[in-house]
């Protein structure tokens, strides 16, 4: 059963593969709702522009994304076409996609952002999370969570190389995990994913790894809740 409902989630690709992966022609950042306090964002699930070029979309982030919101109840963020900036790259002036997701994050009090993204194969690496380099500064402090998602990627795969800000560390301050953290002061993480773990018939054990982090993550958010009110 669960392979047939992880099979059958990427047929929502279909959302964001309108017009080879431009999406939507007004190219406006989409929020679904979700009671948790953990978001999940995928900006490079259509084509984006960095310093004058065309980059290709991080093909299934949106999908997965998306059975995340279903499944878990996570708040949403992606964008649906192409705009000419990249909400990764681009500053926050020019970025409507980081002023959506701030608002959001703000307003809800999320209290954890998870940036999906995609990269090639080829890196030596299968997955690598950034989290502002060596000092870790997109997540203020607070360690669990990265440690969490890091055990359940490790545990379900069977990889024990996984990236940590290896390539894709996020200490560019337009980076999305660099300015949510930074201005609302939340752990972010930027989580980049190889083409080949994407890829429907080998997705099964990333997405149970990522559901496994988010139900823990969601847990211990319950409980130190209500540990405060307790002392």
């Amino acid at each position: 059963m669960y392979n047939y409902i992880v099979n059958n989630m990427y047929k929502n690709e279909d959302i964001v593969f309108e017009n080879r992966h431009y999406g939507e022609n007004d190219g406006k950042p989409i929020i679904i709702e979700g009671k948790s306090k953990i978001m999940i964002s995928t900006p490079h699930c259509v084509k984006h522009m960095r310093e004058g070029k065309i980059k290709s979309s991080d093909i299934f982030t949106f999908c997965i994304g998306d059975y995340l919101n279903k499944s878990l109840d996570c708040p949403f963020i992606y964008q649906s076409g192409f705009d000419n900036t990249d909400a990764n790259y681009s500053n926050s002036k020019d970025s409507k996609y980081k002023k959506a997701l701030l608002y959001y994050v703000i307003k809800n009090d999320i209290r954890l952002v998870i940036d999906l993204h995609g990269m090639k194969n080829g890196h030596g690496i299968l997955l690598d999370i950034g989290t502002g380099g060596k000092e870790r500064i997109t997540l203020n402090n607070e360690t669990k969570e990265f440690e969490i998602l890091k055990y359940n990627l490790e545990k379900e795969l069977g990889i024990i190389n996984i990236g940590d800000n290896k390539i894709f560390d996020c200490t560019n301050p337009n980076t999305i995990s660099n300015y949510i953290s930074t201005n609302c002061e939340i752990p972010c993480v930027q989580l980049e994913i190889s083409s080949s773990l994407r890829k429907p018939e080998n997705s099964e054990k990333l997405i149970n790894a990522l559901t496994n982090t988010i139900a823990q993550i969601n847990y211990l958010y319950k409980n130190w809740k209500i540990l405060y009110i307790l002392f």
